[in-house]
Parts: structure tokens; sequence; C-alpha cells
């Protein structure tokens, strides 16, 4: 799908993108939750959860992950790419085994697509959070009792780099676009607020 002429655009410039893709949306779309025990955690909100699953299920005759997906699709577009890499792994007799994101059943279709066109990178700017830690991959168990969510592994502990703005690593910010790019200290919000000077040299 293309969303706008490459060739009336004179610079794209993106700020704490996923360019390549966040493992937080795993949480969301393969298991329908978030990676915030605050939030999972709050009353209201499973109370909240909880009603949304029992209409869908009495009256729409479709499960909750089904449901979830088809209201918030965009989600899966947030998935990691292949150029993020492997971001699943589970534990084997004390040896790390990655699951490669080749083989998994959710999978980032339009990343994957973007991935594969070529761009004009001298119009492609990136401005990338670092030093807050951020999650990088995730520990899961393969063998679970769910038919419904957590086809690929079900999430059990995830592992963290500072080298991202809390949100999104800076790895995938930058998104191999280049050259154009500098990298702030700050979180997913703040970066917005110290890029001013930058994006002034960038628009002239």
């Amino acid at each position: 799908m293309i969303y706008f002429n490459p060739a009336s655009i004179d610079k794209l410039i993106m700020i704490g993108t996923p360019n390549l893709g966040t493992v937080n949306a795993y949480y969301f779309w393969s298991g329908g939750k978030l990676p915030y025990s605050k939030v999972e955690d709050d009353i209201l909100y499973n109370g909240l959860k909880m009603a949304f699953i029992l209409y869908f299920k009495m009256f729409k005759d479709i499960n909750h992950m089904e449901a979830l997906r088809n209201m918030f699709p965009v989600v899966k577009d947030l998935l990691p790419s292949y150029n993020y890499g492997n971001y699943l792994f589970y534990e084997e007799n004390g040896n790390k085994i990655e699951i490669p994101i080749e083989n998994m059943s959710v999978k980032n279709t339009f990343l994957n697509d973007l991935e594969k066109r070529t761009l004009n990178l001298d119009r492609i700017f990136t401005i990338s959070g670092s030093g807050v830690y951020t999650n990088k991959e995730i520990l899961v168990e393969t063998n679970h009792s769910e038919k419904i969510k957590w086809k690929d592994g079900k999430p059990i502990k995830s592992y963290k780099s500072n080298y991202g703005d809390g949100t999104v690593t800076t790895v995938s910010t930058l998104g191999y676009l280049g050259d154009n790019n500098i990298v702030l200290k700050g979180n997913h919000t703040n970066i917005l607020y110290k890029s001013k000077d930058y994006l002034a040299s960038i628009l002239g």
C-alpha cells in the first residue's frame, strides 16, 4: 500500500519511530496483554477487559484474541520486523535457544514488505533516544497449554537494553536508514523536546 508519493516529500523526519518494530507489541498481539504490570494489575482495567471478552464471546461468536486484533490492527505493524532479528528465546539444559523470527506465526508483514523497497536515504532523518532501559528480547515458555494465545511462546521475562528510550530500542529507531541521525539521552517523550536544535538545522 502506498500512503504518499515519495516524490512529493522533501524531508522525512522520524522521532522515536519503531522502524524495526518493538518487542512490546508481542505481548498484546500474541496474548492480549500489556507489558506494564501497573496496568495489568489494575482492578478497573481487568473489569473492563473481562466485560469486553464476555461480550464478544456471547454476542459475536469470536474469541477475545480475534476481537482485540480486529479492533487494534495497528499493533501488528509494531511487531519486530525481520531486520530486527530474533527476539524470542527459550532455555533448554541451561542453553539459550532463539526462535527464528521467520518461523514465527506472528509477523509484521507491513515492515517486512517496506524493508524490501529502495529508499532515498538522503531525505530521511531519524532521532533516537538512549540511556533508558528498554525491552529488547523475551524469554518464553514453549510448552504451555494455551491454544488461542502465545502460539510462539508464553512470556516469562523480558530482557532490557539501555540503548533505548524506554519504549523503542535505539537500533530499531535508527533502522539502517543511513547516516542522517542523532541519538539523544532521554525517554520517548524527552527526545522530542531535546531535538529542537537538530530539527531547526534540518529544516533550515
